[in-house]
């Protein structure tokens, strides 16, 4: 007589542990993926004119784009420069201040002068002329009125 061969049964209701892994490592990938490409930028189209046009390039020139996002709540390894020009911000010390511009010149200028809550002072002392720095603020502050 033949022997039998007994199968386990299979469980509908879980997937396995190495399936679920694998699920979570292809969604984590694809977000990741696509968050890098949202820093990247969309080309050289620009939707700013003038200073603010100006800056977007020396930002994207410059790689500055590669740690601050130009999406508002999307932090990469410093913050959003959506929204930022005007606003309250917390830095490290717990203290408050106005990004206006002398903030963010201060904070372009020496960047571990004043680190922002929540970021690690990673930032380095970039290179920039007054008429740069200028054409910075100016698309940082654009980005608040997108």
């Amino acid at each position: 007589m033949p022997s039998r061969v007994r199968l386990a049964p299979m469980s509908m209701s879980r997937p396995s542990r190495t399936r679920r892994r694998r699920v979570a490592v292809t969604v984590l990938t694809v977000a990741s993926t696509a968050l890098m490409l949202g820093a990247c930028g969309g080309g050289d189209k620009s939707t700013f004119t003038g200073e603010a046009a100006r800056g977007e390039g020396v930002a994207r020139d410059l790689g500055c784009a590669q740690c601050h996002s130009s999406s508002p709540g999307v932090a990469i390894h410093g913050p959003s420069w959506a929204g930022l020009a005007g606003s309250q911000v917390t830095l490290e010390d717990g203290s408050k201040v106005t990004a206006d511009r002398a903030y963010l010149e201060r904070a372009i200028k020496e960047p571990s002068a004043e680190v922002v809550e929540g970021f690690k002072p990673l930032m380095p002392t970039v290179p920039l002329d007054d008429t740069q720095i200028d054409q910075v603020i100016a698309y940082i502050e654009a980005l608040g009125n997108n």
